[in-house]
């Protein structure tokens, strides 16, 4: 061990001192000095052998320690211990939990009302109380044609890890111009041949519950 090695060369430095301070007052043989100073010779060269192999064994280490980007949560390993990986091959995938995104589909009608910096609230369903109050950070030209929508995301700040990936949210947009968008669950819709979509909603009605187009 570097520690002990470095203890008997210490204690090999000081004997080798004391050696010496003895035969200048002549109190010892020139032998007990001369054998001293081999001792210290020794430990110093087993000293230097141990610090050249954890320099050794650093170097190692640290090219097989992965350190990620950013803080995050460890979703999938995709390797084994033991496993010989190559440069470029995937091992895990880290999943950023500090900034998340929220992404929906806009129908094409309302495309014209959004824009970036179009404030949206946000309604998550295992979290109740408030919506959260958000903007539109991008809108993405690039449509679904066989769905007419187009997909908004929305950055969301998640320092003290609120929300979590996978979460379902309900999104309400409120553009400049008065109109209220709201989206709802892709499962909720029902595609016509023509590629358009019929919504159907349950409302309450004389104690029970009915279905139908809005």
């Amino acid at each position: 061990k570097p520690s002990s090695t470095s203890a008997r060369a210490e204690l090999a430095t000081v004997q080798a001192r004391r050696q010496g301070d003895l035969l200048r007052r002549q109190m010892t043989p020139q032998d007990s000095y001369d054998q001293a100073l081999a001792l210290r010779r020794e430990a110093a060269a087993e000293l230097a052998s141990a610090e050249a192999r954890v320099a050794l064994l650093e170097d190692e280490l640290a090219r097989h320690t992965l350190k990620a980007p950013f803080d995050g949560v460890i979703d999938r390993k995709l390797t084994e211990l033991g496993a010989w990986v190559r440069p470029g091959d995937a091992v895990l995938r880290l999943v950023e939990l500090a900034a998340l995104r929220v992404e929906f589909a806009l129908p094409q009608a309302h495309y014209p009302l959004v824009e970036p910096g179009t404030p949206v609230q946000l309604r998550f369903d295992a979290i109740p109380g408030d919506p959260l109050q958000a903007t539109v950070a991008r809108l993405i030209a690039v449509g679904q044609p066989a769905a007419r929508t187009f997909r908004v995301q929305v950055e969301l700040p998640n320092p003290r890890y609120r929300y979590a990936p996978g979460m379902s949210v309900d999104a309400t947009l409120m553009p400049a111009a008065g109109a209220t968008v709201t989206t709802v669950p892709r499962d909720a819709l029902v595609r016509r041949p023509d590629g358009s979509a019929l919504l159907w909603l349950a409302r309450e009605q004389d104690g029970g519950v009915s279905a139908g187009a809005p």
